[in-house]
């Protein structure tokens, strides 16, 4: 109950921050301490994460959600987003170039022949 009532408040700080006609998610980061209990475990369960190592809120269309991030089992880089209810909004996690789909670079490359990424995020919304 204290969570929730600890998520309440940090929406009304941003809202009242923000505005009500703003269009611009609004974020700050937290302690994982911070973060509702149910909200770590559904972000453990759906990242997979030995360790959580960055969280954070986020308010945008006057939804509340938590990004947790940290590295899986194997030593992958994953972030979670999971909405007050618990439910899962969205997975990213970092690849290696050679994981992306070959369609996917070659037009990468056909629009931008001299891109050289340094970081690749694949991601998943969850409905």
């Amino acid at each position: 109950m204290a969570y929730v009532l600890k998520a309440a408040a940090i929406a009304a700080i941003f809202a009242a921050a923000v505005g009500h006609n703003a269009v611009q998610a609004q974020s700050a980061k937290l302690e994982t301490n911070q973060v509702p209990p149910h909200i770590v475990a559904a972000a453990r369960a759906a990242g997979g994460f030995e360790q959580i190592s960055e969280a954070g809120v986020e308010i945008e269309a006057g939804r509340l959600t938590f990004k947790l991030k940290g590295r899986t089992r194997e030593g992958r880089v994953r972030e979670v987003d999971v909405l007050m209810s618990g439910e899962i909004e969205e997975i990213e996690e970092e690849i290696q170039q050679n994981e992306v789909p070959l369609p996917v670079m070659q037009a990468v490359q056909r629009w931008m022949a001299n891109f050289r990424p340094t970081k690749i995020v694949g991601c998943g919304t969850v409905r």
